[in-house]
């Protein structure tokens, strides 16, 4: 299931390089134009997997002892991006030239990536949270992504989708937040950071105990 991690985000800038091609051909762009357009959508797709690769690689996202941590300044650079790519030449070509049901299609990758993530979570690796387990329900929107991208092709939905997109939004939105609260829990350098020399501190053992029971509820007692 580790593999997944690599072969997804592989797929993922393989469809944004052939979207951005399709998308500059369609607009009657120049053919040099357009080999230009994905190539240069190609190199910012390589360079970005692998800055992110090589910071995860070298443990720099597990520092939460600095600051601003830097998985963090990671988020705010995929939100930056993101934007970035949704209201300049790229997003605009994109969101007018490539059919609505193509867009709606491809955030089907995160099913296989929610299971993905279970298996870490089976491993140790990821907290049991993060998944559909957990808190975690941004599989629904890798399942439902099937569904609404058929209707869309249809031509009918449109409604649907933009009731999808915000109902997506709000669960990785839901994601984040979880994650940001299990921080201090299951990377205990974070915590110790912040109040270093301090007595009492719970152990992290009964941090994760209290996250748990934040993100999921009280357990239930045998017997009841």
């Amino acid at each position: 299931m580790v593999a997944a991690f690599i072969v997804i985000p592989l797929l993922l800038a393989a469809a944004f390089v052939w979207g951005i091609a399709w998308s500059w051909q369609r607009s009657g762009a120049a053919p040099r134009a357009t080999v230009r357009a994905a190539a240069f959508a190609a190199l910012g797709a390589t360079g970005w997997m692998s800055a992110t690769w090589i910071a995860a690689q070298s443990g720099l996202l597990r520092r939460w002892d600095h600051v601003p941590p830097p998985f963090g300044l990671l988020v705010l650079a995929i939100v930056l991006l993101a934007f970035l790519l949704a209201f300049t030449t790229p997003g605009r070509r994109l969101a007018q030239f490539v059919p609505l049901w193509a867009l709606v299609a491809v955030q089907a990758f995160r099913l296989p990536l929610e299971l993905a993530m279970h298996q870490l979570s089976d491993r140790g690796i990821m907290p049991p949270q993060m998944t559909y387990t957990g808190r975690n329900f941004d599989i629904l929107t890798g399942v439902s992504a099937v569904i609404v991208a058929v209707v869309a092709a249809r031509g009918r939905g449109r409604v649907l989708v933009t009731a999808w997109n915000v109902i997506g939004l709000a669960l990785l939105m839901n994601v984040v937040t979880c994650g940001c609260s299990l921080a201090d829990a299951w990377f205990p350098a974070a915590s110790v950071a912040r109040s270093s020399g301090s007595e009492g501190r719970p152990s992290v053992t009964a941090q994760l105990r209290k996250q748990d029971i934040a993100c999921n509820g009280p357990p239930e007692v045998a017997g009841s």
